[in-house]
């Protein structure tokens, strides 16, 4: 009898330590994982272009003072970033400010056959947008879909190491966010 006791205790402890992956705790992670909410980066690109050739984009971005061009009397043009925009730009880690990042849904989990790997679909929501995140054409509560890799281990799920993981920061990175 008791040794029946002790194998239906351990069965309990083991089950519970390998939690079946749902979408409440495949959320939770995320969340974790991420520093929810987040900030999206925004991509720049410093493109070389012809002198005359200032794209309609650049020429809105360059009056509106978050970037200045100089073309050093070739006929290559270069895009500096102004004061104006030093509050979106991280110099620490060389990047810039889309965004914010919410999380918005599990929208689907697919486990492999031995049940020990998973595909989760997901998305966030884009909130306060910042000028960086309007020239790269971003739109305030627009969802993302994106999918993240999930093992299991002897002590639960965990997220695999993802590309994701340069393309969302934490919001501390930047002064704007920490005031």
């Amino acid at each position: 009898m008791k040794k029946l006791l002790f194998f239906a205790i351990g069965f309990i402890i083991i089950s519970c330590s390998n939690k079946d992956l749902d979408r409440d705790l495949a959320e939770s992670k995320i969340i974790e994982h991420f520093s929810i909410p987040c900030v999206e980066v925004a991509s720049f690109q410093n493109e070389t272009l012809g002198r005359n050739n200032v794209p309609q984009k650049h020429a809105d971005f360059i009056r509106q003072g978050y970037i200045y061009c100089n073309s050093e009397g070739s006929w290559n043009n270069r895009y500096y970033l102004t004061e104006k925009s030093m509050p979106y730009f991280s110099q620490e880690n060389n990047i810039i400010a889309g965004n914010l990042i919410e999380f918005n849904e599990i929208t689907g989990i697919k486990f492999n056959d031995a049940k020990n790997q998973a595909i989760v679909d997901f998305s966030f929501k884009r909130k306060g947008i910042t000028p960086f995140g309007e020239f790269a054409e971003r739109f305030e509560d627009e969802a993302i879909n994106l999918q993240i890799e999930f093992e299991l281990y002897d002590d639960g799920w965990r997220i695999k190491e993802t590309n994701l993981d340069q393309r969302f920061v934490p919001k501390e990175v930047f002064s704007l966010y920490n005031k």
